[in-house]
């Protein structure tokens, strides 16, 4: 066929085997350093979030899309199904089957937890993070802690 190639050029580049690849450094708290934020703390509900953020290694919509339901106080256990979307504000499936997991809770945490149903129970509130059933304002936590972390 005139004026067509007849071989790809292209195939003879040697492309990039690693899939979009970023050098990015790992940011996390060491224990000493996140003692010293919880303790600044005061409002017991952020306390309970930043908490299990810290010790589970939740994402953040998973965090926000917790029930009690998911929450095993007996056996120390948060079950991870679910998802919420800050983009569409509505509680979805996770994107992988490795979403979906059992973690296991420090006896720090449970304690937390445990103090934090039972003062909730008193309102009947069934959501775990918030005693009307809304989330959580995540620009208010994030202020918590970016205004612990400039001092």
């Amino acid at each position: 066929m005139e004026g067509y190639l007849e071989n790809n050029p292209i195939a003879k580049v040697n492309r990039d085997k690693r899939k979009n690849e970023q050098d990015k450094k790992m940011l996390f708290w060491e224990p000493e350093d996140f003692q010293k934020f919880i303790k600044e703390v005061d409002l017991p509900l952020y306390k309970l979030i930043f908490m299990t953020l810290y010790y589970m290694g939740l994402r953040r919509g998973e965090l926000l899309a917790i029930k009690w339901d998911d929450v095993d106080l007996s056996n120390k256990t948060i079950t991870i199904n679910k998802t919420f979307s800050t983009k569409t504000n509505t509680i979805t499936t996770p994107k992988t089957k490795n979403s979906y997991r059992t973690i296991t809770m420090p006896d720090i945490l449970v304690k937390e937890m445990a103090a934090w149903k039972t003062r909730i129970e008193a309102f009947e509130v069934i959501a775990l993070m918030d005693m009307y059933s809304e989330m959580i304002d995540q620009l208010r936590l994030r202020r918590c802690a970016v205004n612990f972390m400039s001092t």
